[in-house]
């Protein structure tokens, strides 16, 4: 493997953060809650990434999109992705990164955001 290279494309369509040793799954196709969000990865295997795991995928010397769409060309810019993390101020909500300016904010469960499943590449 070449040195400095953080990010592999792999023939299922996913993609490997060899800095982070997590396979990033494609965005699921569509918006969902924060519950419905935990069951779809869990069905492929994976789990929602951790604030600071998409935050990672934030290119901060970039804006809308505030991401390097050649690695990740599914990235949606419309509207904000999930965490598995639960909101300090309560378990009735959870962190949310944007993609479109690189963004982190929390909001309710309840609401429909997009999902990049996640999962151990070890």
């Amino acid at each position: 493997m070449e040195e400095g290279i953080r990010f592999i494309h792999n023939p299922d369509g996913t993609v490997t953060d060899k800095q982070l040793n997590l396979i990033w799954h494609p965005t699921l196709p569509k918006r969902m809650t924060w519950e419905e969000a935990k069951k779809e990865c869990k069905k492929l295997g994976c789990r929602l990434p951790t604030t600071h795991e998409l935050f990672s995928l934030v290119d901060v010397d970039k804006y809308d999109p505030a991401v390097d769409k050649e690695i990740f060309p599914d990235t949606k810019t419309d509207d904000w992705y999930w965490t598995g993390d639960t909101c300090p101020w309560g378990t009735g909500g959870a962190r949310i990164v944007d993609f479109s300016y690189g963004y982190v904010l929390d909001n309710g469960k309840d609401s429909h955001y997009y999902v990049r499943p996640v999962r151990s590449s070890q």
